[in-house]
């Protein structure tokens, strides 16, 4: 039903949930260039990373970078916090990509979009940087855009989720780490 959908929205483009991994031990560049690899040898045509922390994130973004993929521009829309929440890869980036990104700083979306133009991929960085959730502050940012928002019915099905999650969390204990963040696919993305 999932996949569906998404053939609605975007004609040509495939749903492909990234394998589960553990992310808290394992290096973020070498699990997005290995699941790169892993599409990239079922399809030739551009490839769009969402970060499941990013649940909100307007299907305008989404759309607006596979537009920029599909015309042979990597497209890039960067997190509050110097990170990035998407990233559009057109069919002609090498796997190289991804490595020597400096990851989990205030500098990953900067560092990515360097490491992009050396290996000889234009970018472009979308309009408007969107919120992650990396910290429970955060999940407390989302619950109130979800409270506010107009987002899809399955995207809204998750508050009640959050307000459960959050009632669960020790106060003051703000660098805790969602549980979403462990598995490295949040309970709502998984297939």
């Amino acid at each position: 039903e999932r996949r569906d959908d998404a053939s609605r929205l975007a004609p040509g483009w495939e749903l492909s949930p990234m394998r589960e991994r553990d992310l808290k031990s394992s290096d973020l560049g070498t699990a997005l260039r290995d699941e790169y690899m892993r599409v990239r040898s079922q399809s030739k045509g551009a490839v769009v990373f969402l970060g499941s922390d990013s649940p909100d994130l307007p299907m305008d973004y989404v759309l607006d970078a596979c537009a920029c993929a599909r015309q042979g521009t990597a497209a890039i829309c960067e997190a509050l916090d110097g990170g990035y929440v998407l990233l559009a890869l057109p069919a002609n980036a090498p796997p190289e990509v991804f490595d020597h990104v400096k990851w989990s700083t205030n500098e990953t979306a900067n560092s990515q979009r360097e490491r992009l133009q050396a290996c000889g991929v234009s970018v472009r960085t979308l309009l408007g940087r969107w919120s992650d959730i990396d910290e429970v502050t955060d999940v407390h940012a989302l619950l109130e855009r979800l409270k506010a928002s107009k987002a899809c019915p399955r995207v809204l099905a998750m508050a009640p989720k959050l307000e459960a999650m959050l009632a669960i969390w020790k106060p003051g204990e703000e660098k805790q780490q969602p549980p979403s963040t462990i598995t490295g696919v949040a309970p709502w993305a998984q297939p």
